[in-house]
């Protein structure tokens, strides 16, 4: 039997990705998403209140385009967005219609230019 595995990640002040949770999931249903969300959600507030932090957690979310993960997402963190990851929206489009395809070039392209845009603006903040 296979189990996915979810995993739950923030950017900590420094600015650096962290490892938050993760877990074996019972299956790729809706079900198994939303249980696994609302464990994580009851526990982060339980540590959070015990430190005395206040306020909403998940305000932004990073996922693919899984539709049992967004209605997990959707049911726990009711105020929160959800941006959907290029690379997995990418590599999709690439799976689809192959490699080769005009929309798959043209998609890797664009990445491309995002991606050096992002860098060139990182970078002029930083000189700042």
């Amino acid at each position: 039997m296979e189990y996915p595995i979810e995993s739950i990640a923030c950017k900590d002040p420094n600015g650096r990705i962290q490892l938050v949770a993760f877990g074996f999931l019972s299956g790729k249903d809706k079900e198994a998403f939303e249980d696994f969300f609302k464990k994580f959600k009851e526990m982060a507030y339980r540590e959070r209140s015990k430190a005395g932090i206040n306020g909403t957690i998940g305000n932004i979310i990073l996922c693919d385009r899984c539709k049992a993960q967004k209605c997990g997402i959707i049911q726990s963190f009711q105020n929160s967005k959800i941006i959907y990851c290029k690379v997995h929206i990418m590599r999709n489009i690439k799976n689809m219609l192959g490699p080769k395809s005009a929309l798959a070039k043209l998609s890797q392209e664009m990445f491309k230019y995002r991606t050096k845009e992002y860098e060139d603006n990182s970078r002029i903040k930083k000189s700042r």
